[in-house]
């Protein structure tokens, strides 16, 4: 079943987007979305660095109570590994909750209550009928299973995030551009169907410009891929990464809907090799980790050394009080003065008649941008394409 537009349905913010060409293109003028209009934004400090093997590929974060989960991208069977004392500077993995679930391709990793809810939704090949979000519960392992489907085709997704009332908002990982989904009629987490599928309603777009910030396995072009997300523990702050920056969209009353039409606050987070996890803690801190992940330009025969030591979890501080800072000095900020109008050209052919408008400049550019955004997403499709097969080869 399809979602019916005219359907009786919850209020949605619509998301405001200037679309992938406007982001991409316009990007290569404008400076790094890591620059910002503060003295002293926070930078990343090392916690330590996990030791198990199996969180080679971590993808996904979560900081409950005071302990961190993390899941492994992929696998035959839910594991989520606790790591009871990273706050405390040792990633030591204190126990794993595992389960004979068999996922998909799980990407991302919230909690609610008991229960940590694991992001079932990557999808390299665009091909899945539906995507799954697992719950978890993190004193006993057991899991059950909710599908989702999309309305109308397949899509690759890495980021949830999970507001106040328990609604889960699924952002697609699109080149320049996140589709933002939700499940029909904004049903919370806890009453989801099981197994389902329940269906996603589109509920806007998000843009990530491409930015010179250093990192991730194809350069710049990890700049506009959405990888992981995160929402404070107030529900007032969602955050949204790539490879090499986050995006921070605040509302006051938690309604993340709303958030997410606003201009961001973004951060760099530099030279992570496959930067996929971030987490909020209860101090209003931001974790954020990476798989070990190899650059395309790399040696495809050459896999990662056994004993190369994994990409450490490290910690923003301050994170919330910074995100706050920059969301008042933009309201503080004078209204920028409005153009001053133009009368219009006298009529020559006479009282009554209107005159041929001039063209439109801003569709103008707006189509040579979109032109000009299909080579380059053309280009960072063949870069992605090329790191599968020299993954594959790897492995």
């Amino acid at each position: 079943m399809r979602h019916d537009p005219d359907r009786p349905s919850y209020r949605r913010s619509r998301i405001v987007g200037a679309g992938i060409a406007a982001a991409i293109v316009g990007s290569l003028l404008a400076s790094p979305a890591g620059a910002q209009e503060t003295d002293s934004p926070p930078g990343a400090e090392p916690l330590c660095v996990p030791v198990d093997r199996e969180l080679e590929e971590l993808s996904g974060l979560i900081v409950a109570d005071g302990v961190v989960y993390a899941i492994p991208d992929g696998g035959s069977s839910v594991a989520v590994a606790e790591l009871a004392n990273v706050l405390a500077g040792d990633c030591t993995v204190t126990r794993w909750l595992r389960n004979e679930l068999n996922p998909f391709d799980p990407e991302d990793l919230t909690v609610r209550g008991d229960n940590l809810w694991i992001a079932d939704v990557g999808d390299n090949r665009a091909a899945r009928e539906t995507i799954a979000l697992i719950s978890m519960n993190r004193n006993d392992g057991s899991a059950v299973l909710h599908r989702l489907r999309y309305p109308d085709r397949a899509r690759d997704a890495e980021t949830i995030l999970l507001d106040r009332a328990g609604m889960a908002i699924i952002v697609t990982k699109g080149v320049g551009v996140g589709e933002v989904y939700v499940p029909e009629g904004g049903t919370s987490v806890d009453d989801l169907p099981s197994p389902g599928p329940i269906d996603l309603v589109k509920a806007g777009e998000l843009t990530f410009p491409m930015t010179e910030t250093p990192g991730g396995p194809i350069g710049q072009f990890g700049s506009v891929l959405a990888t992981g997300g995160a929402v404070n523990a107030e529900g007032t702050i969602a955050a949204v990464r790539t490879y090499t920056d986050i995006y921070f969209y605040a509302d006051e009353d938690g309604d993340l809907l709303e958030a997410l039409t606003r201009d961001p606050v973004v951060l760099p987070i530099p030279n992570e090799p496959q930067g996929e996890a971030i987490a909020f803690t209860a101090d209003g801190d931001l974790l954020t980790a990476s798989e070990l992940g190899f650059p395309i330009t790399g040696d495809p025969e050459r896999p990662p050394a056994a004993n190369e030591p994994l990409p450490p979890i490290q910690i923003l501080r301050g994170v919330e009080d910074y995100v706050w800072s920059q969301v008042a000095q933009r309201a503080a900020a004078p209204e920028p003065a409005d153009d001053v109008a133009v009368p219009p050209p006298s009529d020559p052919a006479g009282a009554g008649t209107v005159a041929e408008p001039p063209p439109d400049d801003d569709a103008l550019d707006s189509f040579g941008a979109r032109v000009a955004a299909v080579g380059v997403g053309l280009f960072v499709s063949v870069l992605i394409a090329g790191a599968t097969v020299l993954w594959w080869r790897r492995k």
